[in-house]
This record gives structure tokens, C-alpha cells and sequence, in this order.
């Protein structure tokens, strides 16, 4: 089998030929001069071929040697590159899921919580509540932020209010019957929570929207083609609130959580989970 070069026989060269001389590349490499002359005579020999011209200052490349000194710095690269990636899958980890419209809120305890723990690498996923479940059950996650409900629940961290809207240009559109809705995906709380308001006030409706996220609920909204309803906080622009002066009842409030991933958790899921709950005793305001 053929003899091929090692990397740290690579790296003398590169050494080499950037500095002109096998003295100034020894001083760099933190080798003495004798130990470069010998590893570069190893690789002309390996090569069978002179790689560099040797004068009386300084050393130049022949073109072999150029040719090599381009495949050797992307070797080098690489192996740097491959040491990186895999000191950093080492790192410890903490996995993170959110719905969308709560990134806001875990964006500052994430911030904080990294600041805290330099060695950890966070990783963030957003989803639906229903996709962050099965994230969670799946062990791809080690903790998230979601409306409890069938497929999820955890620690309550606070309590969501949920408004009616339609488009503010949409003429009375909550007066149609049958109503036309944005709903949440079958299996959502939220859609539940909605279905149970329209049926207390026996209130007929079509379902001529349907999407997992607050953002396509608004999509359907704003298109003026239907009723939604939504996290309070995402109740602007144009929008007109409803309620029961249109004859909508009230929507229960949703219960935002903190739920923990499989066991075995990763040291750092308890003290995140402590610090969620910490952060979320100052969000009802921004929640109202």
C-alpha cells in the first residue's frame, strides 16, 4: 500500500512554504529546524518528486509543490473543520420548542439562561403545540412551551385569553349564518375552546379555514373571509374585536405550560424549567 503523508507532515509544509524557509516554519511550528528538513525530505519521498527549490535565504516551491500546497490547506481544513464539528456534538445540550407566537416571551429567559451556561448549546425548534407533543415523546425535545390539552401538559406557567376578530373592513361578517371560522388544527386546544363557545350560544358555523399556527388563523382572518380568534396579544392591526354584543361568547382562556421532555433529562432541563417558571410570573400583563 502506498505511503501517504500525515497531517502534521502537511502542516510543516504549508508552514514552509508560507514563510520561504524551513527555519522561520520550525520557529512557527514550535519544532527545530532539523525536525522540518526531515519530515519534508519524508514527503518529497513520498511524493517522489522535489517540492521545493532550496536557495541560500530562502525556499520556494516547485510545481509539485504547488500542486500540493493547494490540496494540503484543504486538508488541513478539513481536519480542523471534522475536530470542530465533533468537539461541538460533544457540548451538552438543551433541546427547546416553542409555538410561534411564545417566542417572544422565551426569547429573553433563553438569552439569559445561555449567558448563564456558555457551555451549553441551545437548540430551538417552533411548532404547533401538537408537533412540539410528539417532539416530546418522541425524545427529540427536552422541554417546551404549549397550550395543555390531550396530547400535553406540564407545569402552568400562565393563562392565555383568547379574543374573537374579524377583519376591521369586513362588513359584519359575524352576523352570517352559517359563521364562517379560521380554525386550529383538529386536536388543538384552542380549536376545542372555540368549537365549545360557538355551540353554548348555539351559534351555527362553517369551517372555511384551518391552519396550526396564530399566523394562518390571521391569514384567513384578514382575507375577510372568515371569523378567528386568537392570543390576545396577537389581537392588532386590523382586526375588530368581538364579542357578546355580536353574539359570541366568550372563549376559556388556554393554559400556557412548561413541559419536560423523556427521561434521562440533561443536568441543565431542571434549572431552565425553574427559570421558565420564574420569567412567566411577569407575562399575564403582556398576555392581557
Amino acid at each position: 500500500m502506498a505511503r501517504r503523508p500525515t497531517i502534521e507532515q502537511l502542516r510543516m509544509f504549508v508552514a514552509a512554504a508560507e514563510h520561504h524557509s524551513f527555519t522561520l516554519a520550525a520557529r512557527a511550528m514550535h519544532k527545530t529546524q532539523a525536525a522540518v528538513s526531515m519530515q519534508m525530505r519524508q514527503l518529497e519521498e513520498i511524493a517522489d518528486a522535489r517540492l521545493f527549490e532550496r536557495g541560500a535565504r530562502q525556499s520556494m516551491l516547485t510545481g509539485a509543490g504547488e500542486a500540493l500546497y493547494a490540496y494540503a490547506k484543504e486538508m488541513i481544513s478539513l481536519e480542523d473543520e471534522a475536530w470542530g464539528a465533533l468537539r461541538d456534538s460533544a457540548r451538552a445540550r438543551l433541546r427547546v420548542g416553542a409555538p410561534e407566537i411564545y417566542l417572544p416571551l422565551l426569547a429573553e429567559v433563553l438569552r439569559t439562561f445561555a449567558e448563564s451556561r456558555p457551555e451549553l448549546c441551545i437548540e430551538l425548534v417552533s411548532a404547533s403545540t401538537l408537533q412540539l407533543a410528539q417532539r416530546l415523546k418522541d425524545g427529540r425535545l427536552d422541554a417546551a412551551i404549549g397550550v395543555r390539552g390531550r396530547y400535553l401538559d406540564g407545569e402552568l406557567l400562565c393563562r392565555q385569553p383568547m379574543r374573537w376578530v374579524s377583519h376591521s373592513s369586513a362588513a359584519e361578517i359575524w352576523l352570517r349564518s352559517p359563521l364562517p371560522v379560521a380554525l386550529y388544527e383538529p386536536g388543538s386546544t384552542a380549536r376545542t375552546h372555540m368549537l365549545d363557545a360557538l355551540q353554548r350560544t348555539g351559534v351555527r358555523h362553517l369551517c372555511v379555514h384551518e391552519s396550526n399556527s396564530v399566523t394562518g388563523v390571521l391569514a384567513g382572518v384578514h382575507a375577510g373571509t372568515a371569523v378567528g380568534a386568537v392570543p390576545a396579544q396577537a389581537a392588532v392591526g386590523p382586526v375588530r374585536l368581538l364579542g357578546a354584543f355580536d353574539g359570541l361568547a366568550e372563549i376559556e382562556p388556554l393554559d400556557i405550560i412548561a413541559a419536560a421532555g423523556r427521561d434521562p433529562a440533561p443536568p441543565a432541563r431542571r434549572d431552565f424549567l425553574d427559570a421558565l417558571a420564574t420569567a412567566s410570573r411577569h407575562w399575564d400583563i403582556t398576555l392581557q
